[in-house]
Formats: structure tokens, C-alpha cells, sequence
């Protein structure tokens, strides 16, 4: 920990995904600080304070000596850390309709923030079977990753995922996340151009 009062826990701080109001709110202006990762959302710089948490400061980051930027690489680090240590719930079900398998993440309030780490698609691909997978964050103690399949089977999946997490206290987005080995993007339904 840095010497004074205000100081950042480097050991704490995770790039915590959040929706667009809380970066507009909290550091609108400060480059790196939050991240975009599509849909109006972003990763942006937390600190965990033992029971709360909080935004980090551009001036807390000065002051350890890093940049906004190395901040979100050692904050993936520490992500990285809780997944290794169990903390977060990890578990492979079924779908209703054909027993699909699908991964959910959950019980940890950086549970669809682990949706960046480097490592999720290979793991995803190795228990899923596919390497066409999408991801969705609808609240930030759940992160749920799926086979692409077809359009029908995604909207099955987002009609489930509403129904047991749309009344979620800290919201995300329902929108669908693409996960590839590059990391994390917005899924784009492909068009039929003539038919093809």
C-alpha cells in the first residue's frame, strides 16, 4: 500500500464492468480509467475496500507511480487471482430445450467481470466444444457463455437470461458479447445478403 490516507491497494483494484452511467458519472474525462467494451459498457478501475468498494482516482494512480493503462493490466491480474481462488461460482448446465451446455459465472460481484480475462475463451471453447461462443453480463454477479448455435437459440438464451436476471440490483446490459481469443466484443447478427 502507498504511504497516506488515500492511497490505493494495488492488490485490490479489478477492472470492474460496469454500464455507461457510472463512468459519465464517476471519470467521464480520464483516459484508460474505464475501458469500453461494447454496448455501452466499460471496465473501469475499482478498488475492493473490504466489504465496499469504490472508483479509483487518476491522482491515486499518480501517486502509486502508474499510468491509467498499466493500472487495467495489474487489474486483470488481480481478476485473474480471485477466479484461480474459487471465489467465484463456476458451473456447466443444460439448456431446457435441448440440453445445450452453457457456463455460468456467478456469486461474486466480479462474476461478469471476469468476462475479460485473457484466459476465459480457451477455457469456455475446451468445456463447450465449440469456438463460436457468446457471452452476456445482464448483472455484475453473473456472466453466462454459450455456443453461438443459430438465431432462434440465441434468443432462447436471452429470454432466459432476462427472466432469472432481470430484477437484478446492479444491472449491466442484456445485450450478447461475442468471445474469441482476441477477448470480447459486441455480437453483430450476420445479415443474408441475396439469399446466401
Amino acid at each position: 500500500m502507498i504511504d497516506g490516507e488515500d492511497a490505493v491497494e494495488l492488490s485490490k483494484i479489478y477492472p470492474y464492468v460496469v454500464p455507461a452511467a457510472y463512468v459519465q458519472s464517476i471519470a467521464p474525462t480520464h483516459e484508460g480509467i474505464a475501458l469500453p467494451i461494447g454496448h455501452d459498457v466499460y471496465a473501469m478501475l475499482w478498488e475492493d475496500c473490504g466489504g465496499v468498494s469504490r472508483n479509483v482516482s487518476e491522482e491515486e494512480l499518480e501517486a502509486a507511480g502508474l499510468d491509467p493503462f498499466e493500472a487495467q493490466d495489474l487489474a486483470l491480474e488481480n481478476l485473474h487471482a480471485v477466479a484461480r481462488s474459487g471465489a467465484v461460482r463456476i458451473g456447466l448446465m443444460g439448456t431446457k430445450v435441448d440440453d445445450t451446455p452453457f457456463i455460468v459465472w456467478a456469486g461474486h460481484w466480479l462474476a461478469a467481470s471476469c468476462v475479460r480475462l485473457p484466459n476465459l475463451y480457451a477455457f469456455a471453447c475446451e468445456q463447450l466444444h465449440t469456438h463460436d461462443l457468446c457471452a452476456s453480463i445482464p448483472q455484475r454477479e453473473t456472466l453466462v457463455i454459450f455456443p453461438s448455435k443459430s438465431k432462434s437459440f440465441r434468443d432462447d438464451m436471452r429470454r432466459m437470461i432476462r427472466t432469472s436476471e432481470g430484477r437484478a440490483r446492479k444491472p449491466i446490459t442484456f445485450e450478447l458479447f461475442s468471445l474469441t481469443a482476441d477477448g470480447v466484443c459486441p455480437f453483430q447478427e450476420r445479415s443474408v445478403v441475396g439469399g446466401v
